[in-house]
């Protein structure tokens, strides 16, 4: 499987699919703390993250939230 995130390129070769969850987990290893997810230009609430699926050339973006003034 191949996703483009973050507008690179990335290989996932071990899924078909995968949720939104579990990219997240695979991914970012503090959990997803601080963190916001759009599929193909749709947020997805992270209570949605679980019953989410990315499919092979999905576009994902993830957005990290940061402290400023």
């Amino acid at each position: 499987m191949e996703i483009i995130l973050n507008n690179t390129p990335k290989s996932l070769p071990q899924y078909e699919q995968i949720s939104a969850a579990e990219l997240v987990s695979v991914t970012f290893p503090n959990n997803g703390k601080g963190i916001a997810l759009a599929i193909e230009n749709q947020v997805i609430p992270r209570n949605k993250w679980t019953e989410t699926i990315i499919r092979d050339s999905a576009k994902v973006v993830v957005f990290k939230a940061t402290q400023g003034g």
